[in-house]
């Protein structure tokens, strides 16, 4: 009997030992590297915030140059009209220019090649007069307008 009671006493004793030892585990402080402060997570935030404002602006101005290419390009190749049998520039045909000396200067490696054209009623000799005639007209004027914004801005 008495090997019972030490032997249950054991029992109880052991019993109490691991049970006492469960409860009182050690606390482990939080490593920095797996939670990340407040301040590096602002910082962190912060950054990705000014990534994606560049980002949104670098696609803004692709956007903004690519309807600028666009805009150019309509302008340059709008063509200028006469009057019938006239070889004078309107106040209409002087606008257009203008829009074109625009688009060049915005874009100086665009070259451009300046035509006359005239219909087909009457000579054929003055037809082709007419047409030299309008496509001169329309080359003085450009290369005028060109010169005076070259002097204008020196």
């Amino acid at each position: 009997m008495r090997s019972k009671i030490i032997l249950s006493i054991s029992l109880l004793s052991v019993a109490a030992l691991s049970s006492a030892c469960s409860r009182h585990k050690v606390a482990v402080a939080p490593s920095t590297a797996s939670t990340p402060s407040a301040a590096a997570s602002e910082a962190a935030d912060r950054e990705n915030a000014k990534l994606q404002a560049d980002a949104d602006r670098a696609a803004s101005e692709r956007e903004e140059a690519r309807k600028s290419l666009a805009s150019d390009k309509g302008a340059i190749t709008t063509p200028v009209y006469f009057q019938f049998d006239q070889s004078t520039i309107s106040d209409e045909g002087i606008r257009v220019l203008d829009q074109k000396v625009d688009a060049l200067q915005r874009n100086p490696s665009v070259r451009i090649r300046v035509e006359g054209n005239a219909d087909d009623s009457g000579s054929d000799e003055y037809n082709m007069a007419l047409s030299q005639r309008r496509a001169g007209i329309v080359n003085r004027t450009w290369r005028t307008a060109v010169s005076m914004r070259r002097e204008f801005r020196s």
